[in-house]
């Protein structure tokens, strides 16, 4: 199971960033108190180099990262991440047993219903439809 979701992962992560890549949004549980996140905390979550919210009711549960499957790019452009830093990170996480692999749905709808459904989660959506249980928040710099 575990080299499935790795392959899976890879797969998706080697794919090319398309062109006009648009605004992202990133989005949580309506009932995470984080109000907004600084671009060096997204891109450290995003990265797995930070596993567990910080000043949260629920510290202890791990952050689970979505992502709409091959649009992985949109966290390399809008968080200035390199494609191999993060290929390497998340195959070092995964292999070692430290993590599990970011959550990869098949739209942005399905991204918005894994952040509903888990209130550790963290996603990053191009076109954020208000939805019952999740929150936009703002990158600040």
């Amino acid at each position: 199971m575990r080299a499935r979701h790795a392959w899976i992962l890879a797969t998706a992560l080697l794919l090319a960033v398309p062109e006009g890549v648009q605004a992202v949004e990133l989005v949580v549980h309506a009932d995470n108190p984080v109000q907004s996140l600084s671009a060096g905390e997204a891109r450290r979550i995003f990265l797995g180099e930070q596993s567990f919210w910080r000043g949260t009711a629920r510290p202890s549960e791990p952050i689970r990262p979505a992502l709409r499957g091959g649009a992985e790019g949109q966290v390399l452009v809008h968080l200035g991440i390199r494609t191999n830093e993060f290929v390497s990170r998340w195959m070092r996480l995964v292999f070692s047993g430290q993590a599990v692999s970011p959550h990869q749905a098949e739209s942005d709808r399905a991204v918005l219903e894994y952040v509903a459904a888990n209130l550790s989660a963290i996603g990053l959506v191009e076109e954020f439809t208000p939805t019952p249980g999740v929150k936009a928040i703002p990158i600040t710099d």
